[in-house]
C-alpha cells in the first residue's frame, strides 16, 4: 500500500512538469488533476478501496490545480507537497502531545509483519520509548519538509521544485533513523 500512495502523490506531479514543459501550464495541470482521478479509479478498481491518505492527496491536486489555473500561476498547484507535509506534521502532533504518538499505536500492527525473532521488539519498553521519541521528532521533519517545499514552490523552477519533492523528505528520514538507531542508540 505504502508503494502505491508514494505513486498516487509522485506521479501527477512527475506530468505535471513534464506536461507544462512541453505545452504549457495549463495543460501541465489538467493533466495531473486527470491522472490524480484515474489513480482514484484504479485504486478502487484494483484495491476495492481508496485509502483516506489517496483522498487526501488527490483532493489537494484537484484543488490546488483548479485554483492556480484560476490565478494562472503553477506556484499554487507546487504548493499541495507542502500543505501534504504540514498536515502529516499536524496529525503526527496530535497524536504526540494528545493521545499515544503514531508510531507507537502503528506497533502492533507491524508487529505482525515481523519475522518471529524480531516480534519480541514490539514489547520492549526501550525501543516503544524510542519510537515516540522518533514519532515526536517526526514532526520537526515535516514542518522542515512543509517550509522547504513551500520555498521550492515560490522560489525554484518546476524541475528542481520535482527534485526537492521526491527526495527531501525520505533523505531526512532517513537521518533521523540513522541519528536514533546508530549515533544514540537505546
Amino acid at each position: 500500500m505504502s508503494g502505491w500512495l508514494i505513486l498516487a502523490d509522485l506521479l501527477p506531479l512527475i506530468i505535471f512538469v513534464v506536461v507544462d514543459a512541453l505545452a504549457g501550464m495549463r495543460w501541465g495541470i489538467l493533466s495531473a488533476i486527470g491522472l490524480a482521478v484515474v489513480m482514484l479509479l484504479m485504486e478502487q478498481f484494483l484495491l476495492d478501496d481508496i485509502h483516506q491518505s489517496t483522498w487526501l492527496i488527490a483532493a489537494l491536486i484537484v484543488v490546488m490545480g483548479f485554483i492556480s489555473l484560476r490565478l494562472r500561476q503553477s506556484k499554487y498547484f507546487k504548493l499541495q507537497p507542502a500543505i501534504l507535509s504540514l498536515v502529516f506534521a499536524i496529525i503526527l502532533a496530535w497524536y504526540q502531545w494528545f493521545d499515544t504518538p503514531l508510531m507507537v499505536q502503528m506497533v502492533p500492527k507491524m508487529a505482525s509483519l515481523l519475522p518471529p525473532e524480531h516480534a519480541a521488539m514490539a514489547g520492549d519498553a526501550r525501543f516503544l520509548e524510542q519510537l515516540g521519541r522518533m514519532s515526536g521528532q517526526l514532526v520537526g521533519v515535516f514542518l522542515i519538509n512543509a517550509a522547504l517545499l513551500w520555498w521550492a514552490a515560490v522560489k525554484l523552477n518546476n524541475w528542481v521544485w520535482l527534485i526537492l519533492r521526491a527526495t527531501s523528505v525520505y533523505v531526512m528520514i532517513i537521518l533521523l533513523v540513522f541519528g536514533n538507531l546508530v549515533l544514540a542508540p537505546p
